[in-house]
């Protein structure tokens, strides 16, 4: 019974660690991108994803506007705009680019043959 109270506790421990470890590795990120100048343009779309390569797994109309925040993102995040126009019509997808978070200050990462060491 003790074995299985103890099990317990470390999943639990390790499930909580978990948790703050995602929160403490997650940002805000602002987006800004240059307006489409066609006149029928009815607004954007953000897309995000942890692979660089399209389609997105998620998106998000954003309205006739050139900035957003992507909120809670973690790293690696890739992103891309479509513009909508009135007709419904989505554009291909801006160039992609790609977002990281910085670890906090005074906090070294050492990569080695793709192992992260901090």
């Amino acid at each position: 019974m003790m074995k299985k109270t103890l099990i317990a506790l470390v999943i639990l421990w390790l499930a909580v660690m978990a948790l703050f470890a995602r929160i403490a590795c997650s940002a805000d990120f602002r987006v800004k991108w240059m307006p489409n100048s066609e006149p029928d343009l009815a607004g954007y779309k953000i897309h995000w994803d942890k692979q660089p390569v399209p389609p997105f797994a998620n998106h998000s109309s954003v309205g006739n506007v050139t900035t957003a925040v992507l909120k809670g993102m973690s790293n690696p995040t890739y992103i891309a705009i479509t513009a909508i126009n009135s007709s419904g019509l989505e554009s291909g997808y801006s160039a992609i680019v790609s977002s990281m978070i910085a670890p906090p200050a005074g906090v070294r990462t050492i990569v080695i043959g793709g192992l992260e060491i901090q």
